[in-house]
């Protein structure tokens, strides 16, 4: 991926705007002086990639140029894969915008995953760990390291979106922990297995209580059975008298709810008729409305009537102003009538005679003096022609404005009368006269028609006319069932005034005895009931406590599978670990030897950290830390292990190598040497240094030179 160009406003020092263009190859940025704003430009670019606008993120304001009111404004061009990219970032307005002429990216998530594929990744640290190397920082990849770690797992799992073996252990260890919290020492909320190893010991207990309840409460058991039947054999007799007596009692509500549905339905019949008669009349008016000629539509009658009442308001208005305008253009020819002298003096005779009579006489000046009268005499024809013909000018134009209205105003009552005509053939009517006579027998007959409308509506009560028949047809079979259940069997059980009184002094009777069994039978059950355990209790106290331990064994058998599963989790974790070890190890140690000369070639990476190395030493003949090194060689060595590490999270992505003057401490033949690295690895690979020196002068495919000031 290749960055084209930079654009950056209110930011830091860059109060107007600041453009940069950037190449493939090796870019060299450079400043003149410390404080030239190469730092700045590095960091907008930073921003540019990895900040987010809509945020209200620490430390952000100090990014903005001091006293210009607002926030930055950021945008810089990208290139992947021969497609033109523009990402732009309005930080006062709390926006971001990638494009790339066709597809457009607005949301922070969106353009997030897109600078991920771009890039090959979205997380600033990282990017700062491999690709981007500031001053006094080449050793410094520890901002980045847990999320490096990470990344490179999910590239060996083939997972960069989801867990990594380290998550999923993690996570084990957590219900490995819940599962035997309190099993060691007490605790306020024991885990499952120390908690139900505790109810079945509460269980056990309560298991012996129960077993000294059971013998009495079977013995209760066993005297219930007398005192129910006892209770049953009086029920029998009570059921007796109250069947008998509720006989009677639906004999007599039979009798009374067949006189009050006859009532109803006599009602409801003279209702249905009257209906019926209603809407014959309301089917003959109707019938009449149908037979007046072109009166089909009610709205369109009453459309037409408005109509003809505004046609008639016109024609009222416009005959008004037509008589106004009339007596004015009559005050007008009165007005002109008057001024005859001023006409004459205005019309086109006397201006052509006083302008020819003007002409020849100061002609013939010439000749004769005393001519000269004859050419005043011309001067005040032409000049009293003038003031006539501007006298009366306006009058003139009036009068005839006037008449052209009046024209105007005959041809709209012409128009307004042609309209009525049309109007009226339309709905069959051959003059104003008829069609008010259709109308009045229209509205008297829709009237009558709403009248009956009415009356059958109130008959209705919200009702349909379908709805009352029903009601009618209900009370009918109503009347029938309740007819048919005065049967023979019920007469049958008729009793007189005297045994009815009879058989209700039993039916108390019976009530009584039953009372008293019931009153012993409930002494019984509360007995029963109120005694601390019985016999079904007890088995299911069994079964519970045998539940329990099953829930033990299970929560058992899921600890030694959560610890079995941690055990394999781990052991296939460093296996496969031990692609992604191989493949860093070795690009470290090509970089490495590059850069060293060969004097350091060999590495290794410590097993439980992908980015802890240990470097073989000649000299001492054994692995040594990094930081027993030289500083040079210290610097060499981290320069290699980020260039390992873009190539191993990138590949092929490959995002620009971004130095800001990294290798101030080399002598001469490191420094050498990683120039000509960088210049080998600009053949793929942008590469954008920022210095202040002349070092990377012949490497450069572009030179930027930062403005003063």
């Amino acid at each position: 991926m290749l960055i084209r160009k930079v654009k950056l406003q209110n930011f830091k020092k860059f109060r107007e705007q600041l453009e940069v263009d950037f190449s493939p190859g090796v870019n060299v940025v450079k400043g003149p002086l410390n404080e030239s704003g190469k730092s700045t430009l590095l960091e907008g670019m930073l921003t540019a990639i990895f900040e987010d606008p809509t945020s209200n993120k620490k430390g952000l304001e100090k990014l903005w140029t001091w006293g210009a009111g607002s926030k930055g404004k950021i945008s810089i061009e990208l290139e992947s894969g021969g497609v033109q990219y523009l990402l732009e970032k309005d930080f006062n307005k709390k926006t971001l915008c990638l494009t790339d002429g066709k597809d457009r990216w607005d949301t922070k998530r969106q353009v997030s995953e897109k600078l991920h594929q771009l890039l090959g990744t979205d997380s600033r640290d990282i990017f700062l760990s491999t690709s981007c190397i500031k001053q006094d920082e080449l050793r410094d990849i520890e901002s980045g390291k847990e999320e490096l770690s990470r990344n490179l797992e999910k590239i060996v799992t083939g997972s960069p979106g989801g867990l990594t073996a380290a998550d999923i252990v993690r996570k084990l260890d957590e219900e490995i922990s819940w599962l035997k919290k309190g099993l060691e020492k007490p605790t306020k909320e024991p885990g499952p297995i120390a908690r139900i190893q505790e109810q079945i010991a509460k269980q056990e207990q309560k298991l012996d209580e129960i077993r000294e309840k059971v013998e009495e409460i079977e013995r209760l058991k066993r005297e219930l059975p007398d005192v129910e039947r006892q209770l049953s054999q009086v029920m029998e007799e009570l059921n007796m008298c109250q069947t008998l007596l509720d006989k009677n009692k639906e004999l007599r509500d039979i009798e009374r709810e067949i006189a009050r549905l006859k009532k109803d339905f006599d009602s409801i019949n003279k209702l249905d008729s009257d209906i019926k008669s209603l809407e014959g009349e309301i089917k003959r008016l109707r019938r009449e409305l149908q037979g007046i000629p072109g009166f089909d539509s009610g709205e369109r009658i009453t459309e037409i009537k408005k109509g003809l009442e505004e046609l008639d308001m016109k024609r009222r208005g416009i005959s008004g102003d037509l008589a106004k305008i009339r007596q004015e253009l009559s005050d007008k020819e009165e007005y002109l009538r008057k001024r005859r002298l001023v006409l004459v003096m205005a019309s086109k005779g006397i201006l052509i005679a006083g302008a020819i009579v003007t002409v020849l006489g100061f002609a013939a000046m010439l000749i004769n003096s005393a001519a000269a009268a004859a050419g005043g005499i011309g001067i005040i024809l032409l000049i009293v022609s003038l003031w006539a013909r501007s006298y009366i000018a306006t009058t003139v134009t009036e009068k005839k404005g006037l008449e052209k209205r009046i024209e105007q105003m005959e041809s709209a009552l012409n128009n307004l009368k042609e309209e009525e005509v049309q109007t009226l053939l339309r709905i069959r009517c051959n003059s104003r006269e008829e069609f008010d006579h259709k109308y009045r027998y229209f509205e008297q007959v829709t009237q009558d028609l709403k009248d009956c409308q009415t009356k059958r509506d109130a008959m209705l009560g919200g009702q349909t006319a379908e709805q009352i028949e029903e009601q009618k047809n209900k009370l009918a079979g109503e009347l029938a069932v309740a007819e048919k259940r005065l049967t023979p069997e019920l007469e049958n059980t008729r009793l007189s005034a005297e045994d009815f009184v009879k058989y209700e002094r039993r039916k108390k009777e019976s009530e009584e005895a039953q009372e008293r069994l019931k009153d012993k039978k409930r002494e019984l059950e509360l007995k029963i009931k109120t005694a601390p355990y019985d016999a079904e209790e007890l088995s299911q106290t069994e079964e519970k406590l045998q539940d329990l331990r099953e829930e033990l064994e299970q929560w058992k058998r899921k600890l030694a599978i959560y610890e079995l599963a941690k055990k394999f989790i781990l052991q296939a974790r460093n296996e496969t670990l031990t692609a992604i070890h191989d493949e860093l190890k070795t690009k470290v140690e090509n970089n490495l030897s590059t850069f060293t000369d060969g004097r350091y070639k060999e590495v290794e990476l410590k097993p439980a950290n992908l980015l802890a190395f240990t470097i073989y030493s000649r000299e001492k003949g054994a692995p040594v830390e990094p930081e027993e090194l030289s500083g040079g060689t210290i610097d060499q060595f981290y320069l290699a292990c980020r260039l390992a590490l873009a190539q191993v999270i990138y590949h092929d992505r490959q995002p620009p190598l971004i130095l800001d003057d990294p290798f101030y401490n080399f002598d001469n033949i490191r420094l050498q040497r990683a120039l000509n690295s960088l210049k080998e690895i600009s053949n793929n690979q942008q590469v954008i240094i920022f210095t202040l020196g002349d070092a990377y002068d012949t490497i450069a495919d572009r030179m930027i030179e930062l403005p003063q000031g």
